[in-house]
């Protein structure tokens, strides 16, 4: 289907509707079943595809049922590490930057927040696009959804935003905003990424990813910062006892941090 042009038709119906919901969903939901092969995503990309899926996010922003759809499709492109740039570059429009812009307009939206920060989680897959974004107001965001209202609380949203926080602490200027904790906010971060944490770890099916993910590094190193933080202290202790006790891979990383 690809080879008949069908890409082609898509992206031109998406652009000639651009206030249409409902072509808009459809048109998305259509690339999503045509990218199960890496081909047809190699194919997209190079139409650029990505880009109208950017603007699809900026110009329908308060749309959750068009939004969710871009963000998923944006989790299906970024499959490996080469796409996964390709998306968080984009000549000035990239993948992240369009997340970012969107959670802020939605900043209320749990669902959303969630969505788009799997989203970011995937394209944030190597240093290479942790540099890439650097700049681009990532880790402020999290540390603005971590800290608006009860989010804090809501263990869905501090488990994926926890993640997106591994991803970009490779590094380690991202990573320090984090663990040195000199700002108000971030302090307030620390504190609700800790308690989540804890609370996170008890469960294998949560523990693993983060582990696997680097989280005992960044949280080694966040205490060794914030020794006078005694509540954050005793909860990553709590974080990394239950870590060994629901991943069996978490002995073996806390000795590779030498702490």
């Amino acid at each position: 289907m690809v080879q008949l042009g069908v890409l082609d038709l898509i992206l031109a119906v998406s652009k000639g509707y651009p206030d249409e919901i409902e072509i808009q969903k459809s048109c998305l939901g259509c690339v999503g079943n045509l990218m199960n092969e890496a081909s047809n995503v190699v194919a997209f990309l190079d139409k650029k595809g990505h880009i109208r899926v950017f603007e699809i996010m900026q110009e329908l922003a308060l749309e959750e049922s068009v939004t969710s759809l871009c963000c998923k499709l944006l989790k299906i492109l970024a499959f490996n590490f080469d796409l996964a740039n390709i998306l968080t570059e984009s000549g000035g429009r990239g993948g992240c930057r369009a997340v970012a812009r969107l959670l802020k307009d939605n900043i209320n939206n749990s669902s959303l927040i969630a969505l788009g920060c799997q989203a970011l989680c995937k394209m944030i897959s190597t240093n290479e696009a942790a540099k890439i974004i650097a700049n681009e107001g990532i880790v402020e965001l999290m540390v603005t959804i971590s800290s608006e209202k009860d989010n804090w609380a809501n263990l869905e949203i501090m488990n994926e935003v926890i993640k997106v926080v591994v991803n970009f602490s490779g590094l380690e200027e991202n990573a320090q905003l984090f663990a040195k904790g000199a700002h108000h906010d971030n302090s307030v971060f620390l504190g609700n990424a800790a308690m989540a944490l804890s609370k996170l770890s008890v469960y294998p099916t949560a523990s693993r990813p983060l582990v696997k993910q680097g989280a005992i590094a960044i949280i080694i190193d966040s205490a060794c910062h914030n020794t006078e933080r005694k509540g954050v202290i005793a909860r990553y202790l709590r974080t990394l006892s239950n870590f060994l006790y629901t991943e069996t891979k978490a002995g073996e990383e806390i000795t590779r941090t030498n702490a």
